[in-house]
């Protein structure tokens, strides 16, 4: 009652009590699921701050003091004293200062974080602070921003036992072992086999802690060689916005997708190239019509006749609702604004000539800006899935050698010379040790068999059971080549 009067509060009450005379049983309804959700707010938010500060003691004050900063630290008020600006400017300088900083963070750092931080929780490196790949440790995983999806993915979270109870998930993803699992997979991400730094192919990963090595056995059984993905459907920088609130700073969210194998990584990017062929149709097609348009507008003169005017309309109003269907399921921001302004075109068409040229004109320039971002993203792209197509060309190629090898060792085997048998089982063997470079599912799955039995087959031959024992080693290489070819035809 701090602050209020004996009468003020007495008013409150009577209030309160007129309001709840007047509440039926579904606003009361409303009224307690708000307050539940006020509840459950209040809990995501302790397990997220305390997730947050878990991080920090496992990482060490003193060493993140030593390498790190949140972005966000510097204070409006510096700079309103120092600059002498209102507290609006004061915002705007922040923000740009930040998103300048945002630029210079290290890729790997800016990526991981783009993905699972909280906007207000970004860390930047302190000057002269080289990076390492376990910086990554330094950095405040969100729970909230983990996809269940991406865990599942990965084998590190099992959700059966949560459904229907948002908390109990929560404190799942904010458990130690999933945060530093994950961590420690995008810190092994961080200097491995990537693709323009937004592909890669998942590696084998270990810890010396005995809690992660547990948790991580599951990803390290199942996820071998499957490819994970970043990219992100707007700018490929932190970009500054205005809103009735005032200025401030918003981060691109990157997306993360894992393909099982390369294959459906192939089938994905051409599915997206097929897309991108398909909307440059479109949206050329739409600048020629606006183009018609506007030239056509030039024969609507003062003195034209009512009855050719409302001909005129009524073809404009037949193109302009045929774009707009075309741009009803549009999320582009680009389409959107096209789309805004053919409405105004709409409007206006009647009254002002004039103004529908301008708004139609400014249409033209949206629709062609997209066009241009259009063919940039298809080429980065088209470049991912040259590089990808490449990595499994690579992979056929070491099994067609393989192949061809193998063959020419069982033919020797009964040739009476042993300088023959040598000289092809060390050729073989060669070869055998280049398949350990194929880390691409599914073949890395062959790879991995075929190198196992021939090593089996090397012990065997040098154990002293060899002169009496049998190991039929085309059989067993056999069996994976047949299974491998199998998989070949079903791509």
């Amino acid at each position: 009652m701090s602050g209020m009067s004996q009468e003020q509060f007495n008013q409150e009450i009577e209030l309160l009590g007129k309001v709840l005379q007047h509440c039926n049983d579904k606003d009361l309804e409303i009224l307690d699921r708000c307050d539940n959700m006020s509840r459950r707010v209040l809990e995501e938010n302790k397990i997220c701050v305390k997730c947050q500060l878990d991080q920090l003691e496992r990482y060490g004050i003193s060493n993140w003091k030593d390498r790190f900063r949140r972005l966000d630290a510097e204070d409006p008020e510096g700079y309103q004293e120092t600059y002498q600006v209102d507290a609006d400017m004061a915002e705007e300088m922040r923000n740009k200062l930040i998103k300048w900083k945002l630029d210079k963070i290290t890729p790997a750092l800016k990526e991981f974080q783009e993905c699972f931080s909280e906007n207000g929780e970004f860390i930047i490196q302190l000057p002269g602070v080289r990076f390492e790949k376990s910086d990554i440790f330094g950095t405040f995983v969100s729970p909230r921003c983990i996809p269940d999806k991406l865990l599942t993915d990965l084998h590190l979270c099992d959700f059966s036992d949560c459904k229907g109870d948002p908390i109990k998930r929560l404190k799942l993803k904010a458990s130690p072992e999933v945060i530093d699992s994950l961590k420690l997979i995008f810190c092994t991400l961080a200097n491995y086999d990537g693709t323009f730094n937004r592909e890669y192919i998942l590696p084998e990963v270990h810890s010396v802690n005995p809690i992660l090595e547990k948790k991580l056995a599951e990803y390290n059984k199942y996820c071998l060689g499957q490819i994970l993905v970043f990219s992100d459907s707007n700018s490929q920088e932190a970009h500054l916005i205005s809103g009735k609130k005032g200025s401030g700073i918003e981060f691109n969210r990157t997306k993360i997708s894992i393909y099982k194998d390369a294959d459906s990584r192939i089938r994905a990017g051409r599915h997206l190239q097929d897309s991108y062929s398909g909307e440059f149709k479109t949206l050329t097609s739409q600048i020629s019509r606006l183009n018609e348009m506007v030239s056509f507008l030039g024969y609507w003169k003062r003195e034209t006749p009512q009855e050719q005017k409302d001909e005129i309309r009524k073809e404009f109003l037949l193109t302009l609702q045929k774009i707009e269907k075309e741009l009803e399921r549009a999320t582009n921001s680009f389409k959107i604004n096209a789309m805004n302004d053919l409405d105004r075109i709409i409007s206006n068409l009647s009254s002002n000539k004039m103004a529908s040229i301008a708004v139609m004109g400014k249409a033209i320039r949206t629709f062609k800006e997209r066009y241009d971002e259009s063919i940039s993203i298809k080429g980065v792209k088209n470049l991912d899935l040259d590089s990808i197509t490449y990595k499994v060309n690579m992979a056929k190629l070491f099994f067609e050698t393989f192949e061809k090898r193998f063959s020419d060792y069982l033919e020797v085997q009964d040739d009476a010379s042993s300088w023959k048998k040598d000289f092809e089982f060390a050729y073989l063997s060669s070869v055998v040790d280049g398949l350990k470079e194929i880390k691409v599912a599914p073949y890395n799955v062959f790879a991995s068999a075929i190198r196992s039995t021939f090593n089996d087959y090397k012990k065997f031959l040098e154990s002293p059971y060899s002169e009496v024992a049998y190991f039929n080693l085309e059989n067993e290489i056999n069996k994976y080549l047949g299974l491998y070819h199998i998989r070949l035809s079903l791509c």
